[in-house]
């Protein structure tokens, strides 16, 4: 006894009027952002193509964070710090793996990334 292909996998449609706003995650299950509106909370994968500058923009970021400033160089004058489009979570612990990178490199990114802020971190 053969049945036609189309009709083993008929399936019975309905509409579904639930408005896109019912799908998003209720407040409290929001996932707190180290870089409002960029960077979340977590473990992040930063991947690209070999000398695309990931070394150059996640020490540039871990900086950022490390300080408290905007995330790169992205202070609105005429905004409070607390209204800052990509304000960053003061005083959060920072882990770099620098899995690609020689110590020379690092080194060498680090040093150029220091002399072009105005503002350089204490160290202690």
């Amino acid at each position: 006894m053969a049945q036609h292909y189309d009709d083993l996998f008929q399936r019975r449609t309905r509409s579904i009027n639930t408005p896109i706003t019912e799908f998003l995650p209720p407040a409290h299950f929001r996932v707190p952002m180290i870089i409002h509106n960029l960077l979340p909370t977590g473990l992040t994968l930063l991947t690209g193509a070999s000398h695309s500058g990931r070394t150059s923009l996640a020490l540039h970021l871990a900086l950022d964070i490390a300080t408290g400033e905007p995330a790169l160089n992205s202070r609105v004058p005429s905004l409070h710090d607390d209204h800052q489009p990509y304000r960053t979570a003061f005083g959060s612990h920072i882990h770099y793996l620098a899995l690609d990178s020689s110590e020379e490199n690092l080194q060498q990114t680090t040093a150029r990334l220091f002399k072009s802020r105005p503002s350089r971190p204490h160290s202690s």
